[in-house]
């Protein structure tokens, strides 16, 4: 039996005539019950996941009573968000029963499959069974019946509508499918309600450096010491253990209090702030950075949630050029138009004979040599013309691994405020 839940909460008319205009065959997705199926597609300055909610993997969750049940999703997210001055909880702090007016599901992975890590249960006094909102159960902690019964290949599990969803990182699918090593950075594996896109663990070392190497991240949050406060009848008493979200406590790291960081990834070459999926609590973010988080994502029944509001809360893309160094950077700009003008087109003869890349062919490492100690933006294009590296440098001479490259041509790009040069090398 279908389960139809429409989570995009929009009217049904509005939404066949924006689904007319995307590429994704919604009609296609929700008929299909049985295996997953997925879309996600812009449309102005909206970005839309069109999902069954159907894994595409297995999990050992120990839910025998349980079936999985393919639905009807519809995500909406600004496609260019921008960042807030303070963070949005999953959990509003005026929380007074559960449903769309409590909690928000994190994000959705690029399969279609809800990241959401919330229990959606609080300490509840065991005489009169009221429940205390600033203490919240911890999914992912097996002094609960949720974790015990979480999968440990996936880390999801069925709620008793049949509904799949993460409470914690879905590693078999990472690695198996995705294939996400360590090698390289991560790709993108989803998205958060605000926009903003999600990775897994592995990505550089220098967050503006994509030659800097490639590093495992891990949350900065642990248990707190001590015992709870609580007197165990109107808040929990005992040690921090993990079974609440409030046993854990932030301390400054590589991430911020939401997992997230900014920097440049493969997908966004200048720059974005992104989320990070850790190993360590808490797993998946619990929190926003962005300005916008659509009611799609709200956690309830659809007939008592609001329709979304991203097609006029969401901001249009700004067009413009994003090179740091051109003399008409529009630090605004979300896509580039290729305007990009700079001070001096031509250099002079010394100045190009003193940009050199070596060896050339090369299989692992180049030496690109600079004319002048100043800031460099020093890019890596292929033939295509698309960016591969980028990072900066003030060096004279700056080491760039491109053993991870196939072979052809390359070309190797320097820009400063003064001039912009290309040399053209080859991998082997």
């Amino acid at each position: 039996m279908r389960k139809f839940i429409l989570m995009a909460m929009l009217a049904l008319v509005p939404f066949l005539a924006k689904s007319q205009a995307l590429s994704c065959d919604s009609t296609t997705i929700y008929a299909n019950e049985t295996s997953n199926a997925v879309c996600i597609d812009t449309l102005g300055s909206v970005r839309y996941c069109i999902s069954n909610n159907y894994p595409n993997h297995s999990d050992n969750y120990n839910q025998p009573q349980f079936t999985v049940t393919a639905g009807n999703y519809l995500y909406a997210m600004c496609a260019y968000p921008d960042t807030a001055a303070s963070f949005t909880p999953l959990y509003e702090a005026t929380e007074t029963q559960k449903g769309c007016t409590s909690t928000y599901t994190f994000g959705v992975s690029i399969n279609g499959v809800k990241y959401d890590p919330n229990s959606a249960e609080t300490f509840q006094n065991p005489n009169t069974g009221e429940n205390n909102i600033n203490w919240h159960v911890e999914a992912t902690s097996t002094t609960n019946s949720i974790g015990k019964n979480m999968g440990t290949d996936n880390g999801g599990h069925l709620n008793p509508f049949g509904e799949y969803h993460y409470h914690a990182v879905p590693t078999n699918y990472f690695t198996t499918t995705l294939n996400i090593d360590g090698t390289t950075h991560s790709p993108i594996v989803g998205y958060a309600a605000d926009g903003f896109p999600i990775y897994y663990k592995y990505v550089y070392q220098t967050a503006n450096d994509s030659t800097s190497g490639i590093i495992s991240v891990s949350s900065g949050y642990s248990l707190k010491s001590g015992s709870r406060p609580g007197d165990g009848v109107t808040a929990p008493d005992g040690n921090y253990d993990g079974s609440y979200y409030e046993d854990y406590e932030y301390s400054n790291s590589t991430l911020d209090a939401c997992n997230g960081r900014y920097g440049i990834t493969p997908d966004y070459p200048n720059g974005t702030y992104y989320y990070v999926i850790t190993d360590n609590y808490p797993f998946i973010p619990r929190c926003f950075k962005g300005t916008n988080v659509d009611h799609t994502f709200r956690v309830g029944p659809s007939a008592s949630c609001p329709e979304s509001t991203a097609s006029t809360d969401c901001a249009a893309p700004v067009y413009g050029c994003l090179d740091p160094f051109a003399t008409n950077y529009n630090a605004n700009a979300d896509v580039n138009d290729g305007s990009c003008t700079y001070a001096t087109t031509s250099v002079s003869d010394q100045v190009y004979a003193d940009f050199k890349v070596f060896p050339n062919p090369s299989q692992g490492n180049i030496l690109i040599s600079l004319p002048e100690n100043i800031v460099y933006r020093v890019s890596i294009v292929n033939i295509l013309g698309s960016s591969i590296l980028k990072t900066k440098t003030e060096a004279s001479t700056k080491q760039v691994t491109v053993k991870d490259l196939e072979a052809g041509i390359y070309f190797v790009e320097i820009a400063s405020e003064k001039y912009k040069i290309t040399k053209k090398f080859i991998v082997k």
